[in-house]
């Protein structure tokens, strides 16, 4: 099935299936412009784990979160509801006896204990979750089966920026095509779903969820892409740690195609 096709899906779980048999998480977290989104990541998620916790991956995607939590915690549960990657998913986790990988989406952790998890990602939901209520239930149950005082991390894909860098790296018409509606000045959530900072905030905030930080996990990675995959090591390195040393400032935070909020879960 085209891109065409995928984006009329309205089942968000129908769309998503069809999605990651084109779309290619694994590959793009292996660029360099993923990569500085998956070393940002990995240095929160470093700030909040032992080897005693026990962690949830929702929407894990390939693994790559999934597999580098495994060797330094005690537990991780992983949902996955494409089966594509979930099939990458599940051959990754074979050779550790911490994982337990399951197929499913956001819409089955109510089978999960509550109070449970030291720590919840929700890495995947808010990309395709394209129904209100249904991302109101997810932090509602992330927020019920994490425990009191544990952390929530939760990623966006940001609207604005996201503009910009399709204008600069795909489609230099972006603003004049079918997938943006110049009345609403907003781009159509298909086949992802875009937020603004603040309304990504106010979602949070609404469930009684903490917001200990707001990070630009990708800062300005994607329209440098290009030139980050022609720097030299050293210049790439440097990059990564100007990137690391500024992601946390206010003013990153409309520069990025990813934002990552770290929160506290209070009962």
């Amino acid at each position: 099935m085209d891109m065409e096709k995928i984006i009329k899906i309205d089942d968000d779980l129908k769309r998503n299936e069809e999605l990651y048999k084109l779309f290619d998480e694994e590959k793009r977290l292996k660029s360099r412009t993923g990569l500085v989104e998956k070393i940002t990541t990995q240095r929160e998620i470093d700030n909040l784990i032992n080897s005693d916790s026990k962690v949830l991956d929702v929407g894990a995607g390939t693994g790559v979160y999934t597999i580098y939590l495994a060797s330094k915690v005690k537990e991780v549960t992983a949902f996955e509801p494409s089966t594509s990657n979930f099939n990458t998913l599940k051959l990754k986790a074979k050779d550790f006896l911490n994982i337990k990988a399951y197929n499913k989406s956001s819409f089955d952790l109510k089978d999960l204990e509550e109070n449970y998890f030291d720590l919840v990602l929700i890495f995947g939901p808010m990309y395709h979750l394209s129904n209100e209520k249904d991302r109101k239930d997810v932090l509602s149950q992330a927020k019920r089966v994490c425990k009191d005082g544990g952390h929530i991390l939760i990623a966006y894909i940001n609207h604005d920026m996201v503009l910009i860098s399709e204008s600069i790296n795909y489609n230099i018409n972006i603003f004049s095509s079918s997938a943006y509606i110049s009345e609403k000045q907003r781009l159509i959530d298909r086949p992802f779903v875009f937020f603004k900072v603040n309304e990504a905030r106010k979602m949070i905030e609404d469930k009684g969820i903490e917001i200990k930080e707001i990070i630009a996990s990708d800062g300005f990675a994607e329209v440098l892409s290009k030139q980050l995959e022609e720097m030299t090591e050293e210049s790439f390195n440097n990059y990564l740690d100007w990137h690391l040393s500024h992601c946390k400032c206010p003013e990153t935070l409309g520069a990025t195609n990813h934002l990552l909020f770290v929160c506290k879960n209070k009962k």
